[in-house]
């Protein structure tokens, strides 16, 4: 199998941002730059190309590369995936793989799911999933449900050739920086921040602001303010 050596490819799905028009290089560049301000330091390579966002990015960092991942909104999902050569062999070595590792994990079922936008690939979509799936299936790995399969693994042949199963489902929304700038009034409840993470999906940049009246109120929500400085940051300022 011919992977990038000591390295770790994540494919992402954008959503919204496909809608837009002549603005939508704009989106997209907010998109790359919050994905590399999470990233700062950590040798990261963010490339947006044809409607899908990769990291490629070194294996020590891989739990970084998740933690924006999972932070990041615009996003519609996010796996880690394995390139490999536009091979029809080579493909279904890897989908054997990450069949394997599926049923280890306890899956019983699976799905092929392939998308071909390299026209010059000899197999069409259909082709490659029929193909993909025979394999899996001769080789008694897994069972065939393609109504509610446990795993999808997918093939996307584009300018690489692209093999994942999980795929993570993303924040969606549109990227923070996008939508101008609000100010978060912090109470200590579970409200205002609720309110921030739908104003940050909309594409709001936030700033938070929080009054300590002791002792004409209680100081409860500032000493719950204090304790929660992680909570604050994935929440509302790991976004801004």
């Amino acid at each position: 199998m011919n992977t990038i050596s000591n390295k770790v490819i994540y494919l992402i799905k954008i959503g919204e941002l496909t809608l837009k028009g002549g603005n939508r290089k704009d989106f997209e560049q907010r998109l790359v730059q919050n994905a590399q301000l999470f990233l700062e330091g950590k040798n990261a390579k963010v490339l947006l190309r044809a409607g899908r966002m990769y990291i490629e990015i070194d294996e020590i960092y891989s739990q970084a590369a998740e933690y924006a991942l999972r932070h990041l909104t615009g996003i519609t999902g996010w796996a880690r995936a394995v390139i490999v050569e536009k091979d029809t062999d080579r493909i279904k070595q890897a989908v054997l793989a990450v069949a394997v590792k599926a049923r280890d994990m306890g899956k019983k079922t699976f799905k092929i799911e392939a998308r071909r936008s390299d026209k010059s690939f000899p197999l069409t979509s259909y082709e490659i999933a029929r193909l993909m799936g025979e394999a899996v299936y001769e080789n008694n790995i897994l069972a065939v449900d393609v109504h509610n399969p446990e795993i999808e693994i997918t093939v996307e042949v584009r300018e690489r050739c692209f093999v994942y199963g999980e795929e993570i489902p993303g924040n969606r929304g549109l990227p923070c920086g996008t939508g101008g700038k609000g100010l978060l009034l912090l109470s200590g409840g579970i409200d205002s921040p609720v309110a921030g993470y739908r104003m940050i999906r909309r594409g709001m940049k936030v700033d938070c602001l929080y009054f300590h009246s002791h002792p004409y109120t209680s100081p409860k929500p500032g000493k719950k303010l204090k304790t929660w400085p992680g909570y604050w940051q994935d929440t509302v300022s790991g976004l801004i």
